[in-house]
């Protein structure tokens, strides 16, 4: 869990508010499983916390995250509330919202009246096709969790389309919402089929549910961990989810979140408690995390931990520390390269900058593989010496004229000018393997600055990835 955190710390806090509605709750999990170790440094962490109460503290306040992005049918914008909805981040915003709700949080009824309105809507609807049907299972779920699902319906969908549901987290959920409507003998059926050997996932289903093995093996431990019938088969979902986690250098959101759910409910399974020991000490009962530090390449001591009870304990080993050199350049599936020119279109010389000079940065990448879509996003750190000035450069009938040497941009599915960052984000379909953005920034604060290196990610791939070398930047007074 601990690579998890550190993965999304690299973008920081800012990152809730550019990426989709479904962020919003998969870096709160994020954020606070961080809060426990941000000031531990090299270490290892023993635990099986009761999370739950944990993570509620971090859902005050940031309700309105989500609320923000609510279009006026109740559904959720994908980027704000005029913006295109996805049924399952739907599903997603209002799970989060009823979570929020009942840990007496403060939620807007009317919001969450609206988006509960919205799904029963979904549901009653007719639908074709496989891609709906996670969609459906997810906001069945939902419906019975606030009490407002239909008992008839459920049923037809389960006899009718659980073995057509195309993964593990979808029975699970559609399982969760018959035990909660009082069903127990297909909830029952379902369960057994969540916790099944693991189905292939249809390639098309990649922004139906924004999942993957690792985030649907960790839904599924999620919501089965408290059905006792199945909790034997657990073991099993377990170990794939340990085998998923270790060959995963980095993780979207949506693995990071379920994985802490997931977390949750593995302590509710043996317990909550341990009984581990440090080097010779007496063992001692825990139902809380255990940290251990220990700085590495200074002589110290090693540290013993022993599992003394027994219920499995999970331990994470997390480094930390600072790289002695600047990161190289990485193209793994991205290549991308940054261009800073003058307003006249002539090459800018970083070394030779001066105060209230204007810069066009120009950001050109390439995908290896365009034979699917993909949801690029393009974060460009600042040097401290540049402010943005505009996103539009190179986008909109303004272009031509004030950089008429600039070719027409990429277009986004959304751009945001912060402090410290230029954001962008670009649905590419199958075929679209390059893209050109461009933004322009003006020279405030004179001193000689690290220029941050430019980096680009498959929003829900995240090891599809690349990145530019740290350059340098010198400003001039004026």
């Amino acid at each position: 869990m601990m690579e998890a955190t550190k993965s999304t710390h690299v973008l920081g806090y800012h990152a809730v508010r550019f990426y989709e509605s479904e962020r919003s709750l998969a870096l709160i999990v994020a954020d606070f499983l961080s809060e426990g170790f941000a000031d531990w440094h090299p270490g290892i962490v023993v635990a099986t916390p009761a999370m739950r109460a944990a993570l509620v503290l971090e859902l005050s306040a940031r309700s309105l995250d989500v609320v923000e992005l609510q279009r006026s049918d109740g559904s959720f914008g994908v980027w704000s509330d005029s913006d295109d909805t996805v049924a399952w981040l739907d599903a997603y915003a209002g799970d989060f919202l009823l979570r929020a709700k009942s840990q007496g949080k403060p939620v807007p009824d009317y919001a969450l009246t609206a988006a509960l309105g919205w799904l029963r809507d979904y549901v009653r609807r007719p639908h074709e096709g496989e891609r709906n049907l996670p969609a459906l299972a997810y906001a069945h779920y939902v419906l019975a969790q606030a009490r407002m699902g239909e008992l008839p319906a459920l049923r037809y969908f389960t006899d009718t389309q659980l073995s057509n549901l195309p993964t593990q987290l979808s029975r699970a959920q559609l399982a969760s919402a018959l035990a909660a409507m009082g069903d127990t003998t297909r909830a029952a059926a379902a369960y057994q089929a969540a916790v099944g050997p693991l189905p292939k996932r249809p390639s098309g289903l990649r922004y139906v549910d924004y999942g993957s093995d690792l985030r649907d093996s960790a839904g599924v431990l999620a919501f089965a961990g408290g059905n006792a019938a199945v909790q034997p088969r657990l073991t099993a979902v377990m170990d794939r989810i340990t085998e998923l986690f270790a060959s995963t250098r980095r993780m979207s959101t949506q693995e990071q979140a379920w994985l802490l759910m997931a977390a949750e409910a593995a302590a509710r399974i043996s317990g909550g408690e341990m009984m581990v020991s440090t080097n010779d000490a007496e063992p001692q009962k825990r139902d809380q995390p255990a940290y251990f530090r220990r700085a590495l390449g200074a002589g110290a001591a090693p540290v013993a931990v022993a599992n003394r009870g027994s219920a499995p304990a999970w331990r994470t080993v997390s480094i930390t520390g600072v790289p002695k050199a600047d990161l190289p350049a990485e193209s793994s599936g991205y290549t991308i390269s940054r261009s800073i020119f003058r307003p006249d279109g002539s090459a800018a010389d970083l070394t030779k900058v001066r105060q209230t000079d204007l810069f066009v940065v120009v950001i050109n990448g390439k995908r290896t593989n365009s034979g699917r879509g993909a949801r690029t996003l393009v974060v460009d750190l600042l040097p401290a010496g540049f402010e943005i000035q505009s996103v539009t450069a190179g986008a909109g009938s303004d272009a031509p004229a004030s950089y008429p040497w600039l070719k027409r941009a990429t277009d986004t599915a959304y751009k945001e000018a912060r402090d410290d960052r230029y954001i962008a984000a670009i649905d590419m379909n199958d075929g679209a393997g390059e893209f050109m953005l461009a933004y322009v920034v003006r020279a405030v604060t004179p001193g000689e600055f690290k220029y941050p290196a430019l980096v680009v990610e498959d929003m829900y791939e995240p090891e599809t990835a690349g990145r530019t070398a740290i350059g340098k930047l010198t400003v001039q007074p004026r």
